[in-house]
């Protein structure tokens, strides 16, 4: 018998060599695993600001034509979960009458979201019509 022939298990080399390989492997899950949980944070805020843009024009829908104006606008501020999510965040709401079309204002909101994984601030826009009924002039 040779002495290749009669040897049994692994080298060290052979080890260190398979430990490195899974070591890398281990990197890269991990690696994904973080990024995954990091856009997770980003996409639950961006809902969270979509979610309260959307209750902000409801409740523009919900005032009515003679409900909403600046003053209105200006008293709507974000909820305490988002602005703990995103502090920073500015929104701004603005009511202005639709020309050409009386009983029509636009209702538009902008919510500028910002947080610690994007130097950059990302804007949602969104907006409303809200009129007076036909035939009430309400």
């Amino acid at each position: 018998m040779s002495a290749r022939a009669a040897r049994r298990g692994y080298s060290l080399l052979e080890c260190l060599m398979v430990l490195g390989a899974m070591t890398g492997l281990v990197a890269m899950a991990a690696s994904t695993a973080a990024w995954s949980m990091r856009e997770s944070r980003e996409i639950t805020i961006r809902i969270a600001g979509a979610e309260a843009l959307a209750n902000i024009l409801e409740e523009a829908r919900a005032a009515g034509f003679d409900g909403v104006d600046m003053a209105w606008a200006g008293s709507r501020s974000l909820p305490g979960p988002v602005m703990r999510m995103a502090p920073g965040s500015a929104l701004e709401v603005t009511v202005t009458l639709v020309p050409g079309a009386p009983g029509v204002k636009l209702v538009a909101a902008s919510l500028e979201l910002r947080s610690s994984n994007h130097p950059q601030p990302r804007t949602i826009r969104m907006s409303t019509i809200v009129g007076t009924r036909p035939g009430t002039g309400t």
